[in-house]
């Protein structure tokens, strides 16, 4: 009988089913040759590829030394010890499977260890059994049955899934159903709120009161209040919670405790907030235990479960020197890439922007090209590096975008995707940009991606202000319209144009009759129709500050009703263009779209014949005069009276000396 014997597993990794390495110790009872191991129990242990990695002895007096002559030999060689060994007991593999037959010189008294690699073990956890034979030649001497360590479980990870920061149970900004769309598919980023989900399955029973850990080897946080663990009904799709308390370790692990087994081969789901690991490489490892009070765990994965894929974060600010509605701009992006090296940056435009087909500008022309493509839910810009074949760090570029018409309810956000598209070895360097985009290689944003980053807060659209249409609105008639802006100059960009769009049913007109100049009285005009197109004589700029022209408009019938996307057609939309003689390419200097038009007066006001009486009527004079106007029908009852003004044109060479309401 063998003493002082021992069976352990000594290898990294532990779980059933994978290689590992054991430690077989004893004290040799009788002087032998041949040493016979197998290992019994559970089954699944395959020994046919060991390899002895060490074999030492220590002699009574507890000196230690290396058995050089010891070696694994095969059963089933003929001219080797092993070959004339009896018939192994019941339960051994006589193949060798679960056995591995020794060769050694081993002593009476002396204790030896044999650390054996390349072991697979057995199938599922539990404790194992063991039995170790000695011979001499073919002469069995002693033999010992024990039990060896436990056999540690196997967790295996049968599918997993990161969601991002973008997942709408996370903290983080409300996004516009378009937004989530868009961004659905993209990676999540380091350091940033995400959602992990695991699919585990256990190869044996797990007890109530065993502790699940889980733990990572990179600095992911992980969050005990905010950990749920479920069986999984596949029948009807159902996640019903296991009952647990969740505390975390001072080294960060999740420490999962069970207030309910686990059968084997069940399919749990845990799902974890975490904040990401601060990198992107390495991704690190998540290790799966359950433990008890033993010094090897019930279950363990090994931490064989590689890291979640990660994307830097893009630093992004968007902003403009000035943005007035439905104007093409240039638009200046500071970005900050972090270690990304991006060939391609996407920027998804806010809803309702666009930008030219060709919306490089002219400040950013040496260090990219811009293209605009419309993707799925809306329109992005594509910014392609000159001189380089990649982003990098801290830069900024312009490019050119289109405003709406009106500031809009939906997000402002701006959203840049990274992407390291290998395209330019694809095409000719001379041809590389049409190639590209006429391929269509440059994929959609979230392709290939090594970042992302967003600003949310954007810029304001900024609207001319100050902007005032005053006319009388009585349907059906012509009358003056006074329009008063002030106009300042970006820079060296100055309006030498103004267009004034009409409320739909209206009619602008272009007739000396009606077109003055009223904050130029010495300047002459020149005035088109459709557009209605007003500038100055010679192309001169008009000048800062305020101004007020008048002309001739046609007033409808009734107040124009407008919904929906065509709202625009309600109001008055003035535009000051660069050019003098303006065409679709002109630079818009500024722009409001949302002129007030005002209400159309009811056309049941019905009067007969005004009469007129004045006090006196000497040349030069000052007189009063009195108008009396009887009206065919009655006005609504209420304080509302609907009409806006009573006009009064005086004749050829009169004129008002009103100056206050008072002398009305």
């Amino acid at each position: 009988q063998l003493e002082v014997v021992s069976v352990l597993l000594k290898g990294p990794m532990q779980a059933a089913q994978s290689t590992s390495e054991v430690s077989i110790s004893f004290r040799v009872v009788n002087n032998c040759t041949i040493l016979r191991i197998a290992a019994m129990e559970p089954t699944g242990f395959n020994l046919a590829n060991a390899k002895l990695k060490l074999a030492s002895v220590s002699d009574p007096s507890g000196a230690e030394f290396a058995l050089a002559d010891a070696d694994v030999v095969r059963t089933d060689l003929p001219g080797r010890a092993g070959f004339l060994l009896p018939t192994p007991s019941k339960g051994w593999s006589t193949s060798g499977v679960n056995s591995i037959v020794i060769e050694a010189r081993l002593l009476e008294e002396h204790t030896v260890t044999f650390v054996l690699q390349d072991i697979k073990l057995a199938n599922i956890g539990g404790q194992t059994q063991w039995t170790i034979e000695t011979f001499s030649g073919a002469v069995e001497l002693d033999r010992r049955v024990l039990a060896g360590f436990r056999q540690p479980g196997l967790i295996s990870v049968v599918s997993r899934t990161l969601k991002s920061e973008l997942d709408a149970s996370l903290p983080g900004p409300n996004r516009s159903a378009s937004e989530v769309d868009l961004t659905s598919k993209w990676t999540p980023r380091v350091s940033s709120w995400a959602i992990a989900i695991f699919s585990l399955r256990f190869s044996n029973l797990v007890a109530a009161s065993e502790t699940l850990v889980v733990s990572t080897d990179v600095d992911i946080q992980l969050f005990p209040e905010k950990v749920q663990l479920s069986t999984i009904d596949k029948t009807f799709g159902l996640r019903l919670p296991v009952a647990v308390d969740v505390t975390k370790s001072s080294a960060g692990a999740l420490l999962v405790k069970l207030k309910e087994p686990l059968a084997a081969n069940m399919d749990l789901a845990l799902e974890m907030a975490i904040i990401t690991a601060s990198k992107t490489s390495p991704r690190g490892y998540w290790r799966f235990e359950t433990q008890d009070a033993a010094a090897l765990p019930t279950h363990t994965n090994d931490a064989q479960e590689l890291g979640f894929v990660l994307v830097d974060v893009i630093r992004v600010g968007v902003t403009t020197p000035y943005a007035p509605p439905a104007v093409t701009f240039a638009v200046n992006f500071d970005f900050n890439l972090g270690n990304a090296r991006p060939t391609v940056l996407h920027v998804l435009l806010p809803p309702a922007y666009t930008a030219p087909v060709n919306c490089t500008a002219a400040a950013a022309a040496a260090a990219a090209s811009c293209y605009q493509r419309t993707i799925v839910g809306g329109r992005a810009l594509f910014l392609i590096p000159k001189g380089a074949a990649s982003f990098s760090g801290r830069f900024s570029l312009s490019a050119l975008v289109t405003s709406p018409a009106m500031e809009l309810p939906q997000s402002k956000a701006w959203l840049v995707s990274g992407s390291a598209v290998p395209v330019f070895d694809a095409v000719p360097a001379s041809s590389a940009e049409n190639a590209v985009l006429s391929l269509a290689a440059l994929g959609t944003p979230g392709d290939f991606q090594v970042a992302w980053g967003e600003d949310r807060v954007g810029f304001r659209i900024i609207p001319l202000p100050g902007v005032v249409a005053e006319y009388a609105s009585v349907a059906l008639t012509t009358v003056y319209l006074a329009l008063s802006f002030k106009v300042a100059w970006r820079g060296a960009l100055a309006p030498r144009a103004l267009q004034l769009l009409p409320p739909d049913s209206y009619e602008l007109i272009c007739d000396p009759r009606f077109l003055r100049l009223i904050s130029l009285p010495r300047n002459a005009s020149t005035c088109s129709i459709d557009p209605f197109t007003l500038a100055l004589a010679d192309g001169q700029s008009f000048p800062e500050g305020n101004h007020t022209f008048i002309l001739g408009v046609r007033v409808p019938r009734e107040t124009p009703v407008i919904a929906g996307s065509s709202q625009l057609g309600s109001y008055f939309r003035m535009l000051l263009l660069e050019d003098a003689e303006p065409s679709p390419n002109s630079m818009v200097v500024d722009s409001n779209m949302m002129v007030e038009a005002i209400p159309v007066q009811s056309l049941l006001l019905r009067v007969q014949q005004p009469t007129m009486s004045w006090t006196f009527s000497r040349p030069s004079s000052q007189p009063y005069i009195t108008f009396r106007v009887k009206l065919e029908r009655s006005l609504p009852a209420g304080k509302f009276i609907p009409f806006a003004a009573v006009l009064i044109q005086l004749p050829e060479g009169f004129s008002h000396v009103i100056t206050t309401p008072a002398d009305v």
